[in-house]
This record gives C-alpha cells, structure tokens and sequence, in this order.
C-alpha cells in the first residue's frame, strides 16, 4: 500500500511539477536536495498543497525529486530512463515471467522507501502490456491491449 502511495504522490507530482508553482523552498531544503542528489543542475522547484518538487537534471537525466513539505523529508524521486537501462533484476523478471515479450519505449523508474519501482512497457507479436515491478521481484499488470 505504502508503493501505491508513493506511486501516486509521483504521478501527480509529476503533473505538478510540470504545470505547480515554481518557488524556491528555502536553503535548507536546497543544501538537502544537493546532498541527496550531488551534481543536480537546473534545478526548478514547484509544489502543492503537501510536497515540494525539484526537476533538474544529473548526469544528463531528468529527474523529479519529493519532499515534505513541513518536515522536509525526502520521499523518493521519479526518473525516465530507456527501456535498455533496466537493472538486471527486472530484465530478469521479464525474461522468465514474460517469455516472448520485449521491453519498449521509456521507463518509468520510481524510487523510494529503500525499494525501486518501474513501469514499463512490454510487447509481442500479439500484445502490448504496461507492467509495474520492483526490485524485490513484485509485478503486476496495469494494462493489456491486443494489437
């Protein structure tokens, strides 16, 4: 439940971030965010009612990073990578899991609470799935569509 809801705070986040104010938070949320994401380069703040949100950049990726807004906490962080760049873990999920299909497109890797989390996109001859699974091996399907 608690991945659910860090899932969700990320989405919306995201969409957020994307369109939220864009607001400084303050220097000790800035010396936070640099010493959880060093080398972090155009840094754009913007928040909601309960979390603030950075979008930046790090080794040429773009990433958003959530905290709390009263206690600063850091939540998790949300980042696209390519479908190539999954961690072996999940590569393996989908080789024995998903025999026949292939990862595809973007990914949508969360993390947090000590555990990463991605969506993907998989594919064969006859099907197309968006699946989510996590470093400890969870998976679950969020949708099938037939080509």
């Amino acid at each position: 439940m608690k991945t659910f809801l860090i899932t969700v705070i990320f989405i919306t986040g995201f969409i957020s971030a994307n369109g939220g104010s864009n607001k400084t938070p303050g220097l000790k949320l800035n010396t936070v965010l640099a010493a959880d994401f060093a080398g972090a380069q155009n840094v754009e703040w913007s928040s909601d009612a309960d979390f603030y949100y950075a979008s930046f950049t790090q080794d040429s990726k773009s990433i958003t990073a959530v905290y709390g807004k009263e206690t600063t906490e850091y939540i998790g962080y949300l980042k696209t990578i390519g479908a190539d760049n999954l961690p072996s873990s999940i590569r393996k999920i989908i080789t024995e899991n998903y025999i026949g299909f292939k990862a595809i497109g973007t990914v949508a890797e969360i993390g947090g609470d000590n555990k990463d989390s991605y969506i993907f996109t998989l594919e064969n001859e006859k099907q197309v799935l968006k699946v989510k699974a996590d470093t400890d091996g969870n998976t679950r399907i969020l949708s099938k569509l037939k080509k």
